[in-house]
């Protein structure tokens, strides 16, 4: 991928705000169910069903990659220490802390109902508002109504007049069936549709308030999972995940880019999508053949 200079970032074309929607445990399934809210969010933008997670394919693991810009290796979090530790490697801010640094006014979202998402991977800042559930262990009764509070809650801020520089909507309950269910069941196929519709209320929310036009968004999932349900192997089912990224300024590269992407690589969309240079630690790069506005693959 490119890791964008100081002229690429001044001749990018940026957003006033991004939206990040993130699928646990929903892999690269979704041109497998019907989901016509990514559909239309998603289908003039650069879908890539071929990224990879990190291993271990846990999800600690690689929502932590995914914000804080590099791999488990370095960050060390994964659902153990999520659930136990505030975040402290401050060496590797999440996108949140580099975007907080950049416009100390603006407010930010961070909601999920699996609680080590904002207790042990997102910093605490004061800029940023942290809607959480009571989950510790993942229930799928308990997530389903959490996914659907959770959605409630962030649109609720919205309707409120909070305007998010960053909006990261994060939904539990696929994954939940994932281990309950296996991939094949029904329920798991449900949930995905379940979130899709989700997806699509707050998206509406934004497009009431013109947002659509100057937002970045990204659809992500962490990892997949086996036939039989669960994950944490290195098999091409459950590492081989879903990074898609639309925006209607026109500088997003319509289809399956050829480009390799993992999962720390979310964040430097995040941030090359705010025009903002990522830190000098991170290792995640701007795949090739997302943007129009960067170089393409040699």
């Amino acid at each position: 991928g490119v890791l964008p200079s100081a002229d690429d970032l001044k001749n990018a074309v940026t957003y006033e705000r991004v939206l990040i929607f993130g699928v646990d445990g929903a892999g690269n399934y979704f041109p497998q169910v019907n989901t016509p809210n990514i559909d239309r969010i998603f289908g003039e933008g650069s879908v890539n069903y071929n990224a990879m997670s990190q291993y271990p394919t846990t999800s600690a693991h690689n929502w932590t990659s995914m914000f804080h810009g590099v791999r488990y290796q370095k960050h060390g979090v994964n659902n153990y220490v999520a659930e136990k530790k505030k975040y402290s490697k401050t060496q590797y801010p999440s996108v949140f802390k580099v975007c907080a640094d950049a416009y100390p006014e603006a407010k930010m979202i961070s909601a999920a109902a699996w609680y080590p998402i904002n207790y042990g991977i997102m910093e605490d800042l004061d800029n940023l508002i942290k809607i959480t559930g009571p989950q510790k262990h993942k229930d799928d009764k308990m997530l389903t109504a959490g996914d659907a509070n959770m959605k409630d809650s962030f649109i609720a801020e919205v309707k409120s007049g909070v305007s998010p520089k960053i909006g990261f909507m994060y939904f539990a309950q696929v994954d939940e069936f994932g281990h309950a269910k296996g991939k094949k069941s029904s329920e798991y196929w449900d949930a995905i549709e379940r979130v899709d519709g989700y997806i699509g209320e707050v998206y509406d929310e934004y497009v009431a308030n013109g947002w659509d036009k100057d937002t970045l968004f990204l659809l992500v999932t962490d990892h997949g999972h086996r036939y039989l349900g669960g994950h944490g192997d290195n098999s091409k089912t459950e590492r081989t995940v879903t990074i898609a990224v639309a925006g209607a300024k026109g500088n997003i590269i319509k289809g399956q880019p050829n480009g390799k992407a993992v999962t720390q690589d979310v964040a430097s969309i995040v941030l090359y999508g705010l025009g903002l240079e990522q830190p000098s630690t991170w290792e995640g790069r701007v795949p090739y053949g997302v943007f129009n506005t960067l170089p393409t693959e040699k």
